[in-house]
């Protein structure tokens, strides 16, 4: 029960009978103790690799800022779409700086309307240049939540795995103390050494030790994990137990494909590339120059009239020759840097592949038989060792078998887990 729950109920239960009726109050103290129930159920349940995971989704800034990106983008290829505004121009003319008898017919008025015409396709290059900065945006944004998914699933699979080995090494130390607690009866009856006493106390401090460093560790890699998930609480939770079983693994080749298919960084280093090809294009229609037209009413002492008129630069010095080699220099560069990032991504789901082949492979081998083997040959030294049948240098060396293989075991089964993560991380999706 939490100190705010106890408090309520006490309060509940202090309450004087002027501001509650005991019905009511009976009935509030069972609301209170419901919620209790409740509460503490959901506070001791083990945190969920998914839980963690939308954790992560709502509270991590960057995914904000990243999002924020996304709506900048949005707001201005809404605006590449926008025509421009036409223009709307008076005048008036003929107003005497002395005294004068002339009157409306003998001053001169102008009102102009006039537009910009875009010629060369700019406005339509313009918009899809401002399309594919909003997919390079969103691309970033999956490309950050595919490797922020991953580091959330490295970092959850190790505090979980961690806390299983510091269960092992706890119960491991216990059954030490109850040996020890034998030994020592049989010490004072006579039928022990002292020297095979402070073999178990030494054997129990080592234990000790290795217990302190796994709390250690687990507690500096929910540090890490906390952060990402801005957890309001220093105390690591409970931590639900990563499922041991284990879906065929794909081929290296259709995973290759799956890879350039669906990596979201790929498919920025893609968008850039169409992004400069279409900059490109809008620099060569920059080269070609806009068309002015308008027209008008006119009052020329007292005469009435209407007029049109055309504007149109002359391309005689700047034809957006450097705008458009910077523009080729970009188109070139994007494609290196894409098809670098295709050599990047097949490099990095080859590694995965193999290395999760490889533990897997290792992992087979050892199964866990041998875990239920290890277990049952300590539990008949101990009997044997009960019964005199076996020295206690037989006992502790079985007990130190079974926990560096417990141990051994459980880090590889890790390392499984975590090359999984790295192979869905690389490929960009997940491989259940």
């Amino acid at each position: 029960m939490t100190t705010r729950m106890k408090d309520l109920v006490a309060s509940l239960c202090r309450l004087p009978a002027c501001f509650m009726s005991s019905d009511l109050r009976w009935l509030g103290l069972v609301v209170a103790c419901t919620a209790v129930s409740v509460f503490g159920q959901r506070a001791s349940e083990p945190l969920s690799l998914e839980a963690a995971q939308r954790m992560f989704l709502e509270r991590n800034p960057r995914i904000q800022l990243l999002r924020q990106r996304v709506a900048e983008e949005e707001g201005l290829r809404r605006q590449a779409a926008k025509r421009l505004n036409p223009t709307l121009r008076f005048s008036q003319e003929g107003f005497p700086l002395g005294r004068s008898e002339s009157g409306f017919d003998d001053q001169e008025f102008l009102l102009w309307a006039s537009h910009e015409l875009e010629l060369g396709g700019k406005r339509r290059r313009r918009q899809e240049v401002a399309h594919q900065a909003v997919a390079v945006a969103r691309a970033d944004l999956e490309d950050f939540l595919r490797s922020g998914r991953a580091q959330v699933a490295r970092l959850f699979v190790r505090v979980s795995n961690l806390q299983q080995q510091r269960d092992l090494a706890a119960g491991l130390l216990e059954k030490y103390r109850q040996l020890r607690g034998a030994h020592q009866q049989r010490l004072e009856e006579g039928d022990a050494s002292g020297l095979d006493n402070l073999k178990i106390q030494a054997e129990e401090i080592r234990y000790r030790t290795l217990l302190a460093e796994i709390e250690t560790t687990v507690a500096a890699a929910w540090r890490d994990l906390a952060a990402l998930l801005d957890w309001p609480s220093a105390a690591p939770p409970p931590l639900q137990k990563m499922p041991g079983s284990r879906p065929p693994l794909r081929s290296l080749e259709e995973l290759l494909v799956l890879a350039q298919a669906s990596r979201p960084d790929l498919q920025a280093k893609r968008r850039e590339l169409t992004k400069a090809q279409a900059e490109l294009a809008l620099s060569r229609a920059k080269g070609v120059p806009n068309l002015t037209v308008g027209g008008g009413y006119k009052r020329d002492f007292g005469q009435n009239s209407f007029y049109i008129g055309l504007e149109l630069p002359l391309p005689l010095f700047d034809r957006k020759r450097g705008l458009i080699e910077a523009s080729a220099a970009r188109v070139e560069a994007a494609k290196q840097a894409s098809r670098w990032q295709e050599v990047l991504v097949s490099k990095q789901v080859a590694e995965a592949w193999h290395r999760l082949s490889s533990q897997r492979e290792a992992s087979s081998r050892l199964g866990e038989g041998v875990m239920s083997q290890l277990e049952s040959i300590v539990e008949i030294t101990t009997r044997s060792y009960t019964e005199g049948e076996a020295s206690l240098l037989e006992l502790l060396d079985s007990m130190r078998v079974q926990l560096e293989a417990s141990l051994g075991f459980t880090k590889l089964q890790l390392q499984i887990l975590i090359a999984r993560i790295d192979l869905e991380e690389a490929v960009g999706a997940e491989l259940d």
